[in-house]
C-alpha cells in the first residue's frame, strides 16, 4: 500500500499466475478463432461446389425439357405405353390373361 496525500492507495500487481492465465486464455481464443475460420472456409468451398452442381443440373434439365417439348406424345401414345410397358388398365376394365402359351 502506498500513501498519497493522506489517501491510502493499494497497488495492484498481476502475479505470475494471473499473467499465465491471461496468456493461456488469449492463446485458446486465438486457436478457437483460427479453427472457426478454417471451418468457415471449408463450408464456403462446399457451398460453391453445391452451387456449381445445381447450375449443371439446371442446364441438363433445361436441355431435357426443350427436347421433350419437341417430342410430344399424344394421349393415345401415353395410354399405349402405359398398357404395354407397365400393364396399366382402364378403370372398370377386365383383363384376361392367356396362360396356354
Amino acid at each position: 500500500m502506498v500513501r498519497r496525500g493522506g489517501v491510502t492507495v493499494r497497488k495492484r500487481r498481476f502475479g505470475l499466475m494471473s499473467r499465465l492465465a491471461i496468456l493461456i486464455f488469449v492463446v485458446y481464443a486465438a486457436m478457437t478463432l483460427l479453427n472457426l475460420q478454417a471451418k468457415l472456409n471449408e463450408g464456403r468451398a462446399q457451398n460453391d461446389e453445391f452451387e456449381h452442381q445445381v447450375a449443371i443440373k439446371k442446364t441438363v434439365n433445361q436441355k431435357a425439357l426443350s427436347e421433350a417439348a419437341v417430342f410430344e406424345l399424344s394421349d393415345e401414345d401415353i395410354k399405349r405405353i402405359a398398357r404395354e410397358k407397365f400393364g396399366f388398365v382402364e378403370p372398370g376394365e377386365i383383363v384376361f390373361i392367356d396362360i396356354s402359351r
